[in-house]
């Protein structure tokens, strides 16, 4: 498959030139996860075609005011400071995204203000549209989004929070969709940390951790409150200048209080109101063939335990020409992956 196909353009603002914009657009697979019609309503006889659906990741224009070292101020969409892993391919050591990384916002829509200073400091305030990570924005709630970080010569370390959405557009679903009719009045937050270091030259490594949480704002139907703990490293270490390997290790625990979990394709799953642990171990090896391609092989494992229900993550079988018909009877699962990058 073609996962990513991106082309981007961008013209930063400086003190020369205060004036600034950018805009990013991707195709393939994973642009597809990222609109609606390509993660929630695959249809019985209408799958996703390779392109369908354009994914905006950038686009905004943006002012460097001149005050003090310079204020920022951004309109339009771009991309979220929460997490350690990014939605560009060609920017994390693993082939796929972790698990962490569906606990998080994608990109945000609206306001965004920002500065840093001589001292390795950085901070950003934002009002976006909701949680949604698509191109579309299904109801009138707002997010806001803060960021502070500081930056050394070998590590820095970031906090970022996200408050505002709602249950029926965050994107956490790569296990399981979460319903009910009072979920677009929760509220969703999320409290984010990140430390990256590069204590050499042939070693580089991330260290993540989320605490996500959510609280119904009145409606009777159950859904009442859903936590989630994360945890996740990654490293690489470069063997040769042409050839590297990498090891990412995830845990996630899921307090899932009166929130229904079924996989998108109907029966088995989680079930409702189940508590459950996911965890995920990743191994890479990527090699330079020139200087614009890349060749990556990957091995993931995925396993998780749910608490007073079966272990019902991922699909055993299914029947041909019925994708509905598919049966959620497996706690573990493995990928064997090769990608090839191609810089341009």
């Amino acid at each position: 498959q073609v996962d990513q196909f991106l082309l981007t353009m961008q013209k930063p603002a400086t003190a020369e030139s205060r004036g600034g914009w950018a805009f990013s657009m991707a195709w393939g697979e994973s642009s597809d996860v990222m609109n609606d019609d390509g993660k929630f309503n695959e249809k019985a006889g209408d799958f996703k075609d390779l392109f369908k659906s354009p994914y905006i990741h950038r686009a905004y224009v943006e002012y460097l005011a001149d005050i003090g070292s310079g204020v920022n101020v951004r309109l339009g969409r771009w991309a979220t400071p929460v997490g350690a892993e990014t939605f560009l391919a060609t920017e994390n050591f693993q082939i796929t995204r972790g698990l962490l990384w569906s606990l998080q916002p994608v990109t945000h829509t609206g306001l965004e203000v920002s500065g840093d200073c001589d001292c390795g400091i950085d901070w950003s305030l934002a009002l976006a549209n909701d949680w949604s990570d698509t191109n579309l924005d299904t109801d009138q709630g707002k997010t806001f989004v803060g960021h502070v970080g500081y930056t050394a010569e070998t590590w820095g370390a970031s906090v970022n929070g996200v408050y505002g959405g709602n249950l029926d557009n965050t994107v956490y679903g790569l296990y399981g969709d979460v319903r009910g009719a009072g979920s677009s009045k929760d509220k969703v937050s999320l409290l984010d940390f990140v430390f990256t270091a590069d204590p050499s030259d042939d070693f580089s490594m991330w260290f993540n951790f989320d605490y996500y949480w959510s609280k119904n704002s009145g409606s009777s139907d159950g859904a009442s409150s859903l936590t989630v703990y994360g945890f996740a490293a990654a490293g690489r270490y470069a063997i040769t200048d042409s050839t590297g390997i990498s090891l990412r290790g995830e845990y996630l625990i899921f307090n899932a209080a009166g929130v229904e979990f079924t996989p998108i394709g109907g029966g088995g799953g989680v079930g409702s109101s189940a508590d459950f642990d996911l965890w995920s171990i990743t191994g890479t090896m990527d090699h330079a063939l020139t200087d614009s391609l890349t060749v990556r092989a990957e091995t993931r494992v995925d396993w998780g335990s749910a608490q007073g229900g079966g272990d019902r993550f991922f699909v055993r079988n299914s029947t041909s020409g019925n994708p509905f018909a598919r049966v959620w009877g497996k706690s573990t699962q493995v990928l064997n992956l090769v990608q090839l990058l191609y810089r341009f």
